[in-house]
């Protein structure tokens, strides 16, 4: 449930990252004290998580962890906040990622262990995010190109709506 607003008083949206840099792709914590996102600060698009407080804007000079290794995008917590997983696109080419794994600690400081590769991916490019994680980190949901390689054509599909309305009635 959100939150009545008090009649007659008003709520602006205010920026939690306006640095210098792009900064997108944002992923608050399961527990709401950590935001995973991306920026090009490096030169190259990594993840990095820095505090979280709703309501409120960061401090652009507020500290933050580096938690990829040669690129990164698309984050997403394990519902128990102790693992993030994001994709590197690297060197593998054109519709092709890692998916990777970091182990984390946030009791009171945020710490990240080293990423390790959980296996390689096609993947669709979205602007949104292309792929999600179970609450268990054990199973992915991820939209690949519907051709073996880059620039097949997909095959069509049809999704059927109201489906019981076509059922026979006793």
């Amino acid at each position: 449930m959100f939150p009545m607003q008090p009649s007659g008083q008003k709520r602006e949206a205010t920026p939690f990252l306006a640095g210098a840099f792009n900064e997108d792709q944002a992923q608050v914590s399961p527990d709401g004290r950590w935001l995973a996102y991306v920026s090009d600060e490096s030169g190259k698009r990594e993840i990095y998580v820095q505090a979280f407080s709703p309501g409120g804007s960061a401090d652009t000079d507020a500290a933050r962890t580096k938690v990829s290794e040669g690129g990164g995008s698309y984050p997403r917590w394990r519902r128990a906040g102790k693992e993030l997983f994001y994709l590197d696109a690297g060197t593998l080419g054109v519709n092709s990622a890692q998916m990777m794994a970091v182990d984390v600690t946030a009791d009171t400081a945020f710490k990240a262990g080293i990423p390790a590769p959980l296996f390689r991916t096609l993947l669709r490019g979205f602007a949104e995010f292309p792929w999600d994680v179970s609450a268990d980190g054990q199973r992915f949901l991820i939209a690949t190109p519907g051709g073996t390689s880059p620039g097949t054509v997909e095959e069509p599909f049809t999704v059927v709506t109201n489906w019981e309305s076509g059922l026979l009635k006793k």
